[in-house]
């Protein structure tokens, strides 16, 4: 029987998807379900097809895909005159989550403020490591928003 080495390349894109968002938190079957909805075709899988792309059970793929709705990525979808639930990659999922980050690196940056103002008697050493912390999260906070609108005006030109 033929290899079929398409199939062979999309399943090593979907497996190296998926060890970067399990470097991310991400549990393994998520990341799979992710990288199978980011280059399916047809857009919309049941959750058979993905538990047997994926090779999980029933359990995990909704599991996953009730985890992968909360954060937003993945959205469930109706198909006329099918009883089957379908999940798609959301709309703009990734442009939400960069723009979420900001927010994360504000919070990283407030925490280190107020760590930092509890240290303010300890020495200089021992508040090195969160000065480092607070500096880096304020160059992101300050910068990643201006990436942001690049990116946001350069997709509103394109259409």
């Amino acid at each position: 029987m033929p290899v079929d080495t398409k199939a062979v390349r999309e399943r090593d894109v979907v497996d190296q998807l998926a060890a970067v968002l399990e470097h991310m938190a991400f549990p393994p079957v998520a990341g799979r379900i992710i990288g199978r909805l980011m280059i399916c075709d047809p857009f919309e899988q049941s959750s058979a097809d993905l538990a047997d792309y994926v090779g999980a059970s029933p359990g995990a793929i909704s599991t996953s895909t009730r985890m992968l709705i909360k954060y937003g990525l993945v959205e469930r979808v109706r198909i006329r005159a099918d009883r089957k639930t379908y999940y798609k990659l959301r709309d703009g999922a990734w442009n939400d989550l960069f723009h979420s980050e900001w927010v994360r690196l504000q919070r990283f940056r407030q925490i280190a403020d107020q760590a930092l103002d509890l240290m303010k008697d300890a020495s200089p050493q021992r508040r090195e490591r969160m000065q480092n912390f607070r500096d880096l999260n304020l160059f992101f906070e300050e910068e990643y928003p201006v990436l942001l609108a690049r990116w946001d005006e350069q997709k509103r030109s394109e259409t």
